[in-house]
């Protein structure tokens, strides 16, 4: 479907390293989340509802997962 691989395609990449702090925030492409924030803005133009696709990587559980998308208006 094309709106989904338009939202999933590239991924956003998160990661930290094996001794970076359990409080230190994930670490990210700037770049490649601001396209993202762009796609996401894009979609919601469009859709009434959006659906999200969240993959863990082992060791985590979607009880420890707290995220939140904010979408504010241009100025």
């Amino acid at each position: 479907h094309l709106m989904t691989r338009q939202l999933l395609e590239p991924i956003g990449t998160f990661w930290r390293n094996a001794d970076d702090p359990e409080d230190l925030p994930l670490k990210c492409l700037e770049a490649d989340m601001q396209e993202f924030g762009e796609r996401i803005a894009e979609l919601a133009k469009v859709r009434k509802v959006m659906y999200f696709l969240l993959a863990f990587k082992e060791g985590a559980e979607a009880a420890n997962l707290s995220c939140s998308i904010e979408f504010l208006p241009e100025k």
